[in-house]
């Protein structure tokens, strides 16, 4: 009876897999076929901006309800072409995790890879001294000011379309909305026409540890395959070559909550789902330093805001997502010591301080459920699915180098600590929301789905979900569990199960590679995903409804809360400045702020009424597709 049961297994794997084998390859052509090949140059009204080299990344706004409000959402008219690099640098990285972990011979095609590689070096902040030899990047191109003699970043094909806003056919489009009684979406439209070109100035950003430390992580992917991509590598090297540059700018804009000085200076957005974590070290005594999201303190920004090189609202913040993908970078670049980032890192107490604390924040957010405010904690990244991937791919790194005993014993402490925090929070907590969230199709096969779609109704008004995150979700699921429950082993040039991954999760992880396998090249399903979004997702998530101690202009001088004009907004520097007594917070939740109360509750992605941008790549979609099929295969 053994044998046929295992024969019958065996069989059935093998048909399994070679369903998979049938989906990669046309997997694979689809996803190249995303990356632009010929840059071509904005024409008015609607010919985007396209850069060679980067894959397709478009701008969309969150519309949620009837099929009209859907198709204004997903629809290919509707969308903005971007030419972000975060989409196509994360795009590559799942490409290399695949060569990696889940095949014998590196498989990322070498000329989009060089191509791909030579858009991403344009995106080096030129506002630094040592910006052609510094990790450091921008998330859009940028252009040179005369006026102000500095480099301002932004959506270039946002900023053509406003600076030609004249050639727009706006009275039909107007007359078009209204017809359809969408008349706050011609309203908001109507606003950012009134406003011309002072309506950029909300994307013009600084550089930022997001860019930068996938910038590192891509660096040491192509280190780890460089017999296969050497002369790309050599050229990634020189052109990153400046690590203590980075190591000095991560120390410099960290939040540091107990130090007299405006580092402790903080979005009032953090301090409110972050105050227990900060709280807690306060009350034990310890020091505090986290990463933050942007490469600019409080000092450059009254400087530089009217120069175009602006915070939004002027002040840091904190978004769990940034942190998960710069720890990512800093675990690698040390354990292989790229570019002499390994002994910086061990001479650094600060850079250690920063790794260990950012770490155990990471944890302590994904234990606590974000303390309930994941539109607060990813404040810029909205899919959790997306953040929990990012994290475990820390950990996953960490086991495969601890099993192979590859750690350097310099840093072999540092590492074992960041891994305790890392493991405890992914293989309980992260672990039972994928259970929780787990779904079944009418086949009985488990798929996953965040908030692309599923409020939408159909032309009767009842609730009809459109799915259409649920692939990359679904990928994205399955890519952070196997990241969490295996290791690669070196022998077998496989990954294996650890010896206490439960059943429950192995079934997780089988049902939902059937469901992806069957669905992820379906013409039913769209390839969508949020993997960017605006800080503000609607009026309840704006800054100034929550407590603050800290209001002043960007020239120095006070604000007084009960005189100031809403215009005015845009000049002051709206923060938390160190801590502010739990008991004293808690009153302040329940006053009006600028005559609002404080939002508490988080009501979802999808709040009627509301709607917000959001960044959408398919081919991203299509990689970590890949990359979890390949990986299970």
């Amino acid at each position: 009876m053994y044998k046929i049961i295992t024969i019958l297994a065996i069989f059935f794997s093998s048909v399994f897999c070679s369903k998979i084998s049938d989906v990669i390859p046309e997997l694979k052509l689809k996803l190249y076929d995303y990356q632009i090949k010929q840059s071509q140059s904005y024409k008015p009204p609607f010919k985007w901006a396209e850069k060679a080299g980067l894959f397709k990344s478009d701008i969309r706004v969150n519309f949620v309800g009837s099929p009209i409000m859907s198709e204004l959402r997903n629809g290919k008219l509707t969308s903005i072409f971007d030419n972000d690099m975060f989409s196509t640098g994360w795009i590559f990285s799942a490409l290399f995790d695949r060569s990696l972990y889940a095949l014998d011979v590196p498989d990322v095609y070498y000329y989009p890879l060089e191509n791909g590689l030579k858009a991403m070096n344009d995106y080096q902040n030129k506002n630094e001294n040592q910006s052609r030899t510094t990790p450091i990047r921008t998330f859009w191109p940028q252009i040179y000011n005369k006026t102000y003699d500095i480099w301002q970043q932004q959506p270039d094909n946002i900023r053509n379309l406003i600076l030609n806003i004249e050639k727009l056919p706006w009275n039909q489009i107007e007359k078009f909305l209204r017809t359809l009684h969408l008349d706050k979406i011609a309203d908001a439209l109507q606003e950012i026409i009134d406003e011309g070109h002072t309506a950029i100035k909300a994307f013009q950003i600084p550089s930022d540890f997001d860019d930068t430390y996938l910038n590192v992580g891509i660096g040491s992917a192509l280190f780890r395959l460089s017999k296969s991509y050497g002369s790309l590598y050599n050229e990634w090297s020189k052109k990153n070559s400046n690590f203590y540059e980075l190591i000095e700018k991560t120390a410099q804009y960290a939040y540091r909550p107990f130090e007299n000085s405006d580092q402790s200076i903080i979005d009032p957005r953090t301090y409110f789902y972050a105050r227990p974590f900060i709280l807690e070290a306060e009350k034990n005594n310890q020091s505090l330093a986290l990463i933050t999201t942007w490469i600019q303190n409080i000092g450059e920004q009254r400087t530089r805001q009217k120069k175009g090189v602006s915070m939004p609202f002027n002040v840091n913040n904190i978004d769990v997502t940034v942190c998960a993908n710069s720890i990512y970078g800093i675990t690698d670049a040390a354990i292989i010591d790229l570019n002499g980032f390994q002994q910086m890192f061990v001479k650094s107490d600060q850079i250690q301080q920063i790794y260990l604390n950012t770490t155990k924040f990471i944890s302590w957010a994904i234990q606590t459920n974000f303390t309930k405010r994941p539109d607060l904690a990813q404040v810029y990244y909205p899919s959790t699915y997306n953040f929990l991937w990012y994290t475990s791919r820390t950990l996953f790194l960490l086991e495969n180098e601890f099993r192979s005993s590859s750690v350097p014993k310099s840093i072999g402490d540092v590492l074992t600590e960041a891994k305790s925090y890392l493991s405890k929070a992914l293989e309980k907590e992260a672990t039972n929301f994928f259970l929780a969230k787990a779904q079944r199709d009418h086949e009985g096969h488990i798929f996953f789905e965040d908030f692309l779609g599923v409020d939408d109704t159909d032309i009767f008004g009842k609730k009809s979900s459109t799915g259409e995150d649920r692939i990359f979700s679904t990928s994205q699921a399955i890519n952070t569990l196997l990241y969490t429950w295996t290791f690669y082993d070196q022998a077998s040039k496989k990954l294996q199960w650890k010896e206490n991954v439960s059943a429950n999760v192995k079934d997780l992880v089988r049902s939902s590679i059937t469901w992806l396998s069957k669905n992820v090249l379906s013409k039913n399903l769209k390839p969508l995903n949020s993997f960017f979004s605006g800080s503000v997702k609607g009026f309840t998530s704006l800054p100034f409804w929550y407590p603050a101690n800290f209001l002043q202009y960007l020239n120095g001088t006070d604000v007084d809360p009960n005189n100031l004009d809403e215009k005015d907004f845009e000049d002051v520097i709206f923060g938390v400045k160190g801590t502010i007594d739990e008991n004293v917070y808690q009153k302040l939740l329940h006053v009006p702020h600028f005559g609002q109360m404080t939002p508490i509750d988080f009501n979802g992605y999808n709040e009627k009424g509301e709607f917000f941008p959001f960044w959408s790549s398919e081919p991203y979609t299509y990689s970590v597709s890949l990359l979890a099929l390949s990986l299970f295969k």
